[in-house]
């Protein structure tokens, strides 16, 4: 396993978990740095090199954070993350240039429990103004260290937009196809049999929702044809089961819905872990987001009419000495497309996200938020062809802290009432990963 840093690469240290979604950041004039040079010389890892006298200081943490370990990397040139307007990190694998939003390049590509990867970003503290956002996206979850605090102001958006997954997340583009990812929806059938002569005939369904804590909605089948005869009804299959750690060891984004016709399914939602050696601080008007994607309308086609299902919701891991929620965790499932209109995609808030409507009051199923982990199946009026997809299930939150409770004030969707939702005690030092 590769570590690379600005200053050291380290190829000697073992992993045996985590992943982390972030990589390079590319938006110039994005943020302020101030570096924090801990050293003052000494001999760190025995080679010889030698300051200007005295121990040279290694940062450290005071817990074992979950799916990663920090030990063996060079951390002495990290420095604050001081974010005062937009900035964007991508987490893709063969990236580790760093950028402007987190100082001197600390990151790696770390290797999960379960051999999935996540993309390792360490910062001495991390700010993000009300001012500013920082986007994270990227085929790999994102996981972001703080030596110190980390204060929140302005949102972190890790989310999906229809068809394009979040970090980490899962994304399906091809007709009639099975959404990606562990809960991937199921994918929609479409109708077979002549306009003229329609009994006997397969009964187009649309696509099923994404699942991850909640389940996604099912896709429906259609209604009569042009001639009034029904045709022999298919069998819509279930919804893809729920799956994932309650404590999010390993760290995995959101599935895809299940495709319809001739357009995408709501892409999952991306995983992030963000980790904090003290405070972690959100404000009432920040957000971390990781909502699925709305899946797509049906695009018309004769025999095709069948729409694209939401995709889930994702995961957020918090894990620092104390945390205050006065914000919103959203990790709500994107709504179904229906035959002229797609589904919304997934928002930082606990409203849930709306599937699409047509003008023959066909819908997408809404998506799973607040206290509805599952997202909705679609709907069929009666003697109508086109059919809605089901709505992408809630993904998963989990907050780690020295007591084992947070402080909750702000939104939490889905709901802290559902299974979806936990709280643990942080681990010592000799823990695992």
């Amino acid at each position: 396993m590769k570590s690379i840093s600005k200053k050291v690469a380290v190829s000697s240290f073992s992993f045996s978990a985590v992943v982390l979604i972030g990589a390079a950041a590319s938006m110039t004039n994005a943020c302020t740095i101030t570096s924090t040079d801990t050293s003052d010389g000494g001999d760190i890892f025995g080679d010889g090199a030698t300051g200007d006298g005295g121990p040279l200081v290694q940062p450290t943490l005071p817990f074992q954070p979950s799916n990663i370990t920090i030990a063996g990397h060079d951390l002495s040139q990290i420095g604050d993350a001081n974010i005062t307007s937009d900035c964007s990190i991508d987490t893709s694998a063969d990236d580790l240039s760093g950028g402007v939003c987190f100082p001197s390049d600390v990151e790696w590509i770390a290797t999960q429990s379960d051999g999935t990867q996540a993309h390792v970003f360490v910062v001495n503290s991390l700010t993000v103004a009300q001012t500013a956002k920082l986007s994270v996206s990227g085929g790999l979850p994102a996981i972001i260290v703080s030596i110190h605090d980390v204060t929140l102001m302005g949102p972190v958006l890790a989310n999906a937009k229809f068809d394009r997954a979040g970090p980490g997340g899962f994304s399906q583009t091809t007709g009639f196809t099975k959404g990606s990812g562990p809960g991937g929806g199921a994918a929609g059938v479409k109708a077979a049999g002549t306009p003229d002569s329609e009994n006997g005939a397969v009964a187009g369904i649309s696509g099923g929702g994404g699942s991850f804590c909640g389940t996604g909605g099912q896709g429906v089948g259609e209604g009569l044809f042009d001639n009034g005869v029904g045709p022999v009804t298919t069998a819509i299959p279930p919804a893809s089961p729920a799956y994932g750690a309650s404590d999010l060891r390993p760290l995995v984004g959101g599935s895809a819905g299940g495709v319809g016709g001739l357009s995408s399914a709501g892409s999952g939602g991306g995983a992030i872990q963000i980790v904090a050696g003290g405070t972690f601080t959100l404000g009432s008007l920040a957000s971390i987001n990781v909502g699925g994607g709305g899946g797509s309308d049906s695009g018309e086609t004769n025999a095709g009419q069948q729409a694209s299902a939401g995709g889930s919701g994702g995961a957020i891991l918090i894990e620092a000495t104390t945390a205050t929620i006065t914000g919103a965790l959203a990790a709500n499932g994107g709504g179904g497309g229906a035959k002229d209109a797609d589904g919304q995609d997934a928002t930082p808030d606990a409203n849930p996200a709306l599937g699409g409507t047509d003008n023959s009051t066909a819908a997408g199923g809404p998506g799973g938020a607040a206290a509805v982990q599952n997202g909705t199946n679609g709907v069929v009026p009666a003697g109508q062809f086109a059919a809605g997809a089901g709505g992408g299930g809630a993904g998963r939150i989990r907050i780690n802290t020295l007591t084992g409770a947070a402080t909750l004030s702000g939104i939490v969707s889905p709901a802290a009432s559902t299974p979806c939702v936990s709280q643990g005690s942080l681990r010592g030092l000799d823990a695992g990963t």
